[in-house]
């Protein structure tokens, strides 16, 4: 591990969670607000991660005009910001909200994932960093795929050789993702893309794979809440 005098030297490291689908009545059907084991909602256990990683500046979180930010504890490390009509345009915003002019690096991740690791945290800024270029964490396909007909009926099985579910965070040059928001309007940005990766594919933009972590799940239905529960009280040593 690096220490501070040695991590003063490196490229800043920002961070942007969206959050600005929530709703004003926080209610238990919102994924991000689910309170879990540990006391905490999905949404504050995911930004604690970051908090606590040393390398990390500032994490911006796009938020509604509608959500109260009082219901976010307070914190140096944490600045809010406008968020878009969906969640690649907050993204945009948050990421457009960054002023660092160095050579810094910009992490995006799905608040629903608080099941995350620091040390995939730190393998991604130090591949963005030595690469030059957007990295992002994926993990093999393992069930069989098929495309389907609107009516239901299997056309075709696909091979899962070259198949990867990408996962977040997804680490990206600052300037360079900056640089990709400029010649893209909101439209597009909201209706083309899907994930920030694909702003570099759409402009022939090298985008690097690592392995992601099968651990890290995105909160999407009800049994992920259970998996995730089990994986903090597995780290905290309740188990």
């Amino acid at each position: 591990m690096r220490d501070k005098e040695n991590n003063q030297s490196l490229p800043h490291v920002y961070v942007v969670i969206p959050a600005g689908g929530l709703s004003t009545r926080f209610s238990l059907g919102n994924k991000l607000l689910q309170r879990l084991q540990n006391g905490l909602t999905v949404l504050e256990t995911t930004l604690n991660i970051f908090l606590s990683h040393e390398r990390v500046k500032k994490i911006i979180v796009p938020v509604s005009d509608l959500v109260d930010q009082s219901f976010f504890k307070p914190h140096p490390k944490i600045e809010f910001v406008k968020g878009g009509a969906s969640r690649m345009a907050s993204v945009k915003n948050g990421v457009m909200a960054i002023s660092d002019t160095q050579e810094a690096i910009v992490l995006v991740h799905d608040g629903a994932r608080p099941c995350l690791d620091e040390k995939l945290i730190s393998y991604l800024i130090d591949s963005c960093i030595e690469n030059r270029q957007a990295v992002i964490p994926v993990i093999p396909v393992r069930e069989t795929v098929k495309i389907v007909s609107n009516d239901n009926y299997v056309k075709e099985t696909i091979s899962r050789d070259a198949l990867r579910l990408v996962q977040t965070p997804q680490a990206f040059p600052l300037q360079a993702l900056k640089s990709l928001y400029n010649q893209i309007n909101d439209d597009e940005v909201s209706s083309l893309v899907t994930d920030e990766a694909m702003l570099f594919e759409k402009f022939n933009q090298p985008v690097l794979t690592v392995a992601g972590d099968t651990e890290n799940i995105k909160i999407t239905y009800e049994c992920d809440l259970k998996w995730a529960n089990f994986y903090l009280a597995e780290k905290s040593g309740q188990l």
